[in-house]
């Protein structure tokens, strides 16, 4: 490929094992849920804002990850990211209680930065061939979490839970390595980020932050629902619907549509093994098997819900991707309550790749609805924004499955109904 040539393969060979590894370690915790209610005694609820703390903080590292990248370079970004994902992981490691396991999820929020960082680094270290680099990039980067389903549950099982995020961390070391002897991008940046793109990015972050204190505080030690929750969640929409209403209508009904899609897709991974070795005995290496299927499918159909968009147009085919999602959501409930293993694996995968096919056809969407000039901000926000579903969508699925969970498919039927009449109203050209 030409466009190797110009810096060899070493920045891509990098930036793609640090996106693979930091995104098998984002994922981590899915698999291992049977064991942090089993062993650490948390409940449902409390399971699910673990499981989804991760996902929260895709929104500010993001930015914070653009940032530094156009101030200081990708690459020293990359490291300083790494740096803080291993030690993340080494911190869960020796974790035993919600609190601890909060923090050390928290912080390895920081490992789903990642993907724009690399963005960045093989645009500016190659002249040539940029799409397929970055196709590389993206492809093997994504596979992360496929892997994870099957690897984390091998680790456990030979080595035990400390033994788990110990090596992720010994195997994020490897990137480290690699990018330290990679080399610089800075002398490429070609303008640096101003002071009012970081004030704008930083409003986001205090927005972001806020919400999520909030959703947090709506859960007490014991896994219940405090009683200020109802005005707590309350306080979260506002300050989600003020983030939506700066940056415009049809930027607010992308950024929900995606948050359902992207952060359901999330939200589904991070459960199937909890649901599945619950309800159908399942093993943690099966759990992890139906996960990396569940990721292989997704990983397919996220592409073909662009490419129908470029046929049909993104809000139809976002709109096809809506009605597979309550499709499979029903048959999925269906396979729960007969308790049809088969019917719940085949249901669930369908649920999986119904949601990432629409976050194909969401994004054919935004580059219908924004000028060329408001994409990056555009897509900023609504990606970020999904990543927070992630964590928030998670919590509600730990909500619904302490009260039952063969009702947990059921969840994405009032949100999956919203978007639909979300989508109705969106504008073209008019963000």
């Amino acid at each position: 490929m030409a466009g190797l040539k110009y810096n060899g393969t070493l920045p891509i060979f990098a930036s793609t094992l640090s996106f693979f590894t930091t995104f098998m370690a984002w994922t981590a915790y899915g698999p291992l849920g049977p064991v942090f209610k089993k062993d650490f005694g948390l409940s449902l609820i409390l399971l699910g804002v673990i499981l989804g703390a991760p996902k929260v903080l895709a929104l500010p590292t993001r930015y914070i990850a653009g940032i530094l990248s156009d101030w200081i370079g990708a690459r020293s970004t990359m490291i300083v990211f790494l740096t803080i994902s291993i030690a993340a992981l080494f911190m869960t490691s020796f974790s035993t209680s919600f609190v601890q396991f909060l923090v050390a999820a928290s912080l390895l929020g920081v490992a789903g930065g990642i993907f724009p960082i690399g963005i960045a680094y093989v645009d500016r270290m190659y002249e040539k061939n940029i799409g397929s680099l970055l196709g590389i990039y993206g492809g093997i980067g994504n596979a992360g979490s496929a892997v994870s389903g099957i690897v984390v549950p091998l680790l456990y099982d030979k080595f035990g839970f400390f033994g788990v995020f110990s090596g992720l961390s010994s195997i994020l070391a490897v990137p480290l390595v690699a990018m330290l002897i990679a080399p610089s991008d800075v002398n490429k940046l070609k303008e640096r980020t101003n002071f009012r793109e970081f004030k704008e990015s930083l409003g986001i972050l205090i927005y972001t932050g806020l919400a999520i204190s909030f959703l947090i505080g709506t859960v007490t030690e014991n896994g219940s629902l405090s009683r200020e929750a109802p005005l707590e969640i309350g306080l979260t929409l506002a300050i989600l619907a003020i983030t939506f209403i700066l940056y415009g209508k049809n930027t607010g009904s992308l950024s929900y549509i995606y948050y359902l899609t992207f952060g359901g897709f999330l939200a589904v991974g991070l459960w199937i093994p909890t649901v599945f070795v619950s309800l159908f005995k399942t093993s943690l290496l099966e759990g992890g098997v139906i996960l990396f299927f569940s990721v292989i499918s997704a990983a397919i159909f996220r592409p073909l819900g662009g490419a129908l968009g470029d046929r049909i147009k993104g809000k139809k085919s976002s709109l096809i991707g809506l009605i597979m999602i309550l499709t499979s959501s029903g048959l999925a409930f269906i396979g729960l309550t007969e308790k049809s293993l088969l019917l719940s694996i085949i249901s669930f995968i369908f649920l999986g790749s119904a949601l990432s096919f629409t976050n194909g056809a969401v994004f054919k969407m935004v580059s219908e609805v924004y000028p060329s000039k408001k994409m990056g901000l555009a897509a900023g926000i609504i990606g970020g924004i999904g990543g927070f579903g992630g964590f928030s969508i998670s919590a509600g699925i730990g909500l619904v499955g302490s009260l039952n969970l063969t009702l947990v498919p059921l969840i994405f039927v009032p949100l999956t109904l919203a978007a639909i009449l979300i989508l109705s109203k969106i504008e073209r050209g008019n963000s």
